[in-house]
């Protein structure tokens, strides 16, 4: 399948990194005798870099695990902040194609949202998980700001299809 080509809704088969981290190796034998990829092991955490290789194949960049071996391109639709402390999320807006955040507590965490199929909502919402967004870090924007951050990852939006 090329990169980058298939539109939001298409499928294919979801490869965890995390979980096949052998892949690619010399002597690398599929953990299945079906020769399936990796799934994504149940109440276990897609990684961002699981959403990036898995997106290559989208227009937008951005695909998730719609079941343990099925992956669904999609499309970006907001960016949440999670503060750890309070447990709360909060929407931030875009400047500039980039989402600013506070880079002060790095338990405080970027959720990168995306459109789902409801077809799929009981995996992608399954308890422990977080299948339903793509958790990403806040880091310093570096412009001397204490609390001046952007979340590191933009998977899926206009921008990064633009630039894919």
């Amino acid at each position: 399948m090329p990169l980058y080509s298939q539109d939001d809704g298409a499928t294919f088969g979801w490869s965890s990194l995390e979980f096949d981290a052998n892949k690619g190796k010399p002597g690398y034998k599929p953990p299945n005798p079906l020769k399936l990829p990796a799934p994504v092991p149940l109440n276990q955490k897609p990684t961002l870099a699981d959403f990036k290789e898995n997106g290559r194949y989208c227009k937008s960049g951005l695909a998730y695990p719609a079941s343990d071996y099925l992956a669904v391109c999609t499309s970006f639709t907001e960016m949440m902040y999670y503060d750890a402390t309070t447990k709360k999320t909060t929407k931030l807006k875009e400047v500039d194609g980039a989402y600013k955040c506070s880079p002060e507590d790095q338990a405080n965490v970027c959720q990168l949202r995306f459109k789902i199929d409801p077809a799929y909502d009981e995996y992608t919402d399954a308890t422990g998980t977080s299948r339903g967004y793509v958790e990403n870090q806040c880091k310093c924007a570096l412009d001397g700001g204490v609390d001046s951050g952007y979340c590191t990852s933009t998977l899926g939006t206009d921008k990064y299809r633009k630039a894919v």
